[in-house]
C-alpha cells in the first residue's frame, strides 16, 4: 500500500484537516513544507513512486489519504446508502451491505476510480468474515425471526503454533507473560459468548503449556477481569460522591512542587539473578528496564560460517597436565595460536627468562618441561573487539577459574588484567 500512495495528494488531504481544525494558514504551509521535505525522494533514495515502507511518516500520511477516501466515497457514491455499517482499520475495511452483489461491484468500482495508485479487492463473507484478528458472524436470534446479531470469536491463522518465548530463555519476565496478557486483555475487551469464552480459555491455557509457563489461566483471568471492573468503576461520575459518602476523607499528604525524575537502569536479564539485584536496586531508588541478550539475528545467518581457526573472539588454552589459560584475540585464533608458539620457542633459545613475554602458556611449558606441542586450544566464543568482548573474556576466565578450584588445576590468568564488570561478578557469586 504505501508504495501506491500518492504523496502530493496525501499532503493536500492533510492541509485541509489543519486548516479546518483552526490552524493558521502560515502554520499549515510550513507544515506542508517539512512533510514535502522529509518525503523528498531524491534525498534519501530512488524510488519511482509512493512512500517508503518503514518510514517514520509513511503510516500516518498513508492513513490519513485512506481517512479521505473513505470520506469521499461515503458522500458521492451513489451506492454508498447500501453500507449498513462501515469500519476501517488503515486499508481492510469492514462492511455490512444490504444491496445486490451488482450494486457492490459498482460501489466498488466508484472507490477504485479515487485515485489510479489504489485498488481495492473485495472478499465476499456472507454471513461469515474474517475481519483481522475477529470473526465476525451474523446469526438469526430466532427461525421465525428475519433480525441477525452478531456473533464474535477470536480468529488465528491456521499457520499459528502459539509458540512464544521460552520460561527457560533468558528473557524479563513481562516479556515471557506478554502473549498471555495481550491474549487475556483481547478476550475481555470482546463480546464473546460463554462457549467462545471457554473455547478461547482453553486456547491461553495451551499457549501457556507450550511454553512451559507457570501460571494458572483461570485465576489470572479473574484477577484481570477485576482489575478492569475496578477501573471501570472509578472512571464513572457517580465514583467521587460515592467515595466521598461511604468512606473518610484520605488523610492530607504533604504538597510536591515538582515530580521527582526516576533513576533507570539499563542491565542485561540473565534470569533469577537479574530479578534479584532487580529487587534490590529498588530499595535504593532505581528502576531496572532489562534488554534480552538473544536476538532473532542469532539464530541463524544467510553468510557462509567462519572456520573457528579465522574467527576473533574468546578463547582456551589447555595443557596436558590440567592448567588453563583464557585470552582474547582480535584476530584469528590460529594466528594467535601462533604467536604463543613463537613464544615458547624464544624460550627455548634464549639462556634467560624473558620477564616481558606476552604468553603465560609459553612460559609454563618452558618451565615444566612441557611440550609446546600437546597444547590444546578451543575457541569459547566468537565475537569482535569490543566492550562485549571485554565482558565476555571476564565471564569465562572467571568461570574457568571457579571450575579450577573445584577441580584442583591452576589458571594461568592474571585477574589484575581483566576487565571488572561487578554485574558478571555478581552473577557468578564471585569474590576476589
Amino acid at each position: 500500500m504505501f508504495t501506491s500512495i500518492p504523496v502530493s495528494l496525501a499532503v493536500d488531504a492533510m492541509y485541509e484537516l489543519l486548516v479546518k481544525v483552526g490552524v493558521s494558514f502560515d502554520g499549515a504551509d510550513e507544515f506542508e513544507k517539512l512533510v514535502l521535505l522529509c518525503t523528498d525522494k531524491s534525498r534519501t533514495c530512488q524510488f519511482s513512486a509512493g512512500l517508503p515502507i518503514g518510514g517514520p511518516l509513511s503510516s500516518l500520511i498513508a492513513d490519513v489519504l485512506m481517512d479521505r477516501s473513505e470520506r469521499w466515497i461515503l458522500r458521492f457514491s451513489q451506492y454508498s446508502r447500501h453500507a449498513l455499517l462501515c469500519y476501517r482499520y488503515v486499508d481492510d475495511v469492514f462492511c455490512v451491505w444490504t444491496g445486490s452483489d451488482v450494486e457492490l461491484n459498482l460501489f466498488l468500482r466508484d472507490l477504485n476510480r479515487f485515485h489510479e495508485n489504489i485498488s481495492f479487492t473485495l472478499e465476499l463473507g456472507g454471513t461469515t468474515l474474517n475481519y483481522l484478528d475477529l470473526t465476525i458472524q451474523l446469526l438469526p436470534v430466532n427461525i421465525d425471526d428475519n433480525c441477525l446479531v452478531p456473533v464474535f470469536s477470536v480468529f488465528r491463522k491456521p499457520t499459528y503454533t502459539g509458540v512464544s518465548i521460552h520460561q527457560r530463555s533468558l528473557h524479563p519476565t513481562s516479556h515471557k507473560f506478554a502473549s498471555l496478557y495481550a491474549a487475556i486483555n483481547r478476550m475481555l475487551s470482546l463480546p464473546l459468548s460463554l462457549t467462545e469464552q471457554r473455547r478461547e480459555t482453553e486456547v491461553i491455557r495451551a499457549i501457556a503449556e507450550k511454553n512451559c509457563l507457570p501460571v494458572n489461566v483461570p485465576s489470572l483471568i479473574k484477577k484481570l477481569s477485576l482489575r478492569r471492573s475496578l477501573h471501570a468503576s472509578r472512571s464513572t461520575l457517580g465514583f467521587a460522591d460515592f467515595a466521598s459518602s461511604h468512606y473518610c476523607d484520605p488523610p492530607s499528604l504533604p504538597l510536591v512542587t515538582g515530580r521527582k525524575r526516576e533513576k533507570w537502569l539499563r542491565l542485561p536479564c540473565l534470569g533469577r539473578d537479574s530479578d534479584r539485584l532487580s529487587c534490590e536496586l529498588r530499595r535504593f531508588g532505581y528502576r531496572v528496564g532489562f534488554y534480552p541478550l538473544t536476538r532473532v539475528q542469532f539464530l541463524s545467518s544467510l553468510k557462509d560460517s567462519i572456520p573457528c581457526s579465522d574467527s576473533p573472539g574468546i578463547y582456551l588454552l589447555s595443557c596436558p597436565c590440567g592448567d588453563a589459560y583464557v585470552s582474547q584475540t582480535g584476530r584469528s585464533l590460529s594466528k594467535r595460536f601462533s604467536e604463543h608458539h613463537y613464544a615458547y620457542n624464544r624460550l627455548l633459545l634464549s639462556k634467560f627468562v624473558d620477564s616481558n613475554n606476552s604468553s603465560a602458556m609459553a612460559q609454563h611449558c618452558h618451565n615444566n618441561l612441557h611440550p609446546f606441542k600437546d597444547i590444546k586450544v578451543s575457541l569459547f566464543h566468537q565475537c569482535e573487539t569490543g566492550t562485549r568482548m571485554n565482558k565476555l573474556e571476564e565471564y569465562y576466565t572467571i568461570s574457568t577459574l571457579l571450575r579450577a578450584r573445584q577441580s584442583n588445576f591452576n589458571l594461568l590468568n592474571d585477574l589484575d588484567c581483566v576487565f571488572v564488570n561487578p554485574f558478571i561478578r555478581f552473577h557468578l557469586n564471585f569474590v576476589s
